[in-house]
C-alpha cells in the first residue's frame, strides 16, 4: 500500500495519523489530543489518512468536528455508516471487491501495467459520474468514497480515485491519489479534482479515470485520453503541485498502440491501414503546436473523410467525439 501522504507529514503528525487510524478501525468516536497538534494540523493529517486509506469508506472526512479542552484539541470522528450496520456494509463492500479481483485474476494479467489498465477499464465501464453530488454533496456522501464507485457504481472524482487506489492496493499496484484542479469541456470551468498517479518500475504516470469515464460516455467507447500520461500532457487541463514528477508517455495507450502522430503522413498511414482492416472506429492523438483547434479538427476530419472515401464505395455517416485540449480524436464510421 502506498502511503504517500503519510510520508509528507512530520514525525509528530505521523504519530497522530496512526492515532486516527487506530481510532476509526476500532470504531471510536474521538481521537485523544496530542501536544502541539491543533485543529489546522488535524485537518491536514485527516486529509492524508483520507487519501491514503480509501478502505475507510465509512468515515466522514469531509466534515471534521473538534472539541477544545485544557488537554488539547479532541478530534470527534464522524461516520457515514451507523455502528449497528457498519459490519454488514463492510462485508458487502469486501464481497464486491473480491468479485472484482477474482475477475481480474481470471483475466490472466501480466505485470502492473496490465493490472492498471484492467482496473481502469472496469471502473470506466461500471461507474457513472454523479453530477447531483456536486450540487448537493451532503445528500450523496458515498459518492465521495470508494463504496460509491465500487458498490453503488455512482461517484464523483474523489470516490472514483479512491476506488482505483483501493483496487490497485489489493492487486499490488503502486498508486496514490493526486489532487488539484481540472478544466474540461464537459464542465467548462476549473473545479477541484482528484485522480491517481501510478508507479511502474521507477516511472510515475497520471491516470484520470474520471475524465476517461466522461469521454467514454460521450463516444460509447472505452477511452484512454488520460491513461498513464506525463506531466506534459496532464498539465494541459490539470493544475497541481508537490507530486512525483511524471516524465514519460511510454505507458500511454497512444504510445503503446502507435497512435500518437506528429506528422500528417503518419496519420495517413494509420488511417489507410485501418480502412484496409475495415475498422469502424478510429481513435488517435496528434501533437500540434497550435491553439487553433477548429482549424486542426477540420484538417483532420478532411483527411479522415478522404481515407474513408478511398476505401468505401457506399455512403457513410461519421460520428465524432474529440477531446480538444488533449488533441485526442475519436471517429465512428456508420454505413
Amino acid at each position: 500500500m502506498n502511503e504517500y501522504h503519510f510520508l509528507q507529514l512530520d514525525r509528530k503528525e505521523q504519530s497522530y495519523y496512526k492515532k486516527i487510524i487506530d481510532a476509526v478501525t476500532s470504531g471510536s468516536s474521538s481521537v485523544k489530543p496530542s501536544p502541539f497538534i491543533g485543529s489546522e494540523q488535524i485537518t491536514k493529517i485527516a486529509t492524508a489518512v483520507n487519501y491514503d486509506h480509501p478502505e475507510l469508506f465509512y468515515v466522514d472526512f469531509r466534515h471534521l468536528n473538534f472539541l477544545g479542552t485544557p488537554m488539547g484539541v479532541i478530534y470527534q470522528v464522524n461516520y457515514t455508516v451507523k455502528t449497528a450496520i457498519r459490519s454488514a456494509v463492510s462485508e458487502q463492500f469486501e464481497r464486491k471487491i473480491s468479485e472484482i479481483l477474482d475477475a481480474a485474476v481470471k483475466s490472466n494479467l501480466h505485470g502492473d501495467y496490465e493490472k492498471c489498465r484492467w482496473l481502469h477499464n472496469y471502473l470506466v465501464r461500471n461507474t457513472k459520474y454523479n453530477y447531483e453530488a456536486l450540487r448537493r454533496p451532503d445528500d450523496y456522501p458515498d459518492s465521495f468514497n470508494a463504496k460509491g464507485a465500487i458498490l453503488d457504481g455512482m461517484a464523483v472524482c474523489e470516490g472514483i480515485s479512491k476506488a482505483f487506489k483501493l483496487l490497485c492496493d489489493r492487486l499490488g499496484v503502486d498508486a496514490l491519489i493526486a489532487f488539484g484542479t481540472s478544466s474540461q469541456e464537459n464542465f467548462g470551468v476549473d473545479i477541484p479534482h482528484a485522480w491517481n498517479i501510478v508507479k511502474f518500475d521507477s516511472e510515475y504516470t497520471h491516470v484520470d479515470v474520471t475524465w476517461d469515464i466522461g469521454m467514454s460516455e460521450s463516444s460509447q467507447f472505452t477511452r484512454y485520453d488520460y491513461f498513464c500520461v506525463s506531466d506534459r500532457w496532464m498539465t494541459v487541463d490539470h493544475a497541481y503541485s508537490s507530486f512525483p514528477e511524471c516524465k514519460t508517455d511510454d505507458y500511454s495507450y497512444f504510445s503503446k498502440r502507435n497512435r500518437f502522430f506528429t506528422k500528417g503522413k503518419e496519420l495517413k498511414a494509420y488511417l489507410d491501414a485501418e480502412m484496409k482492416r475495415c475498422s469502424s472506429t478510429l481513435y488517435f492523438k496528434v501533437n500540434v503546436a497550435s491553439d487553433d483547434f477548429p482549424s486542426i479538427q477540420t484538417k483532420i476530419q478532411d483527411q479522415v473523410s478522404r481515407s474513408i472515401t478511398e476505401s468505401i464505395n457506399s455512403s457513410y455517416f461519421l460520428e465524432m467525439a474529440p477531446n480538444a485540449k488533449q488533441m485526442c480524436f475519436f471517429f465512428r464510421i456508420k454505413q
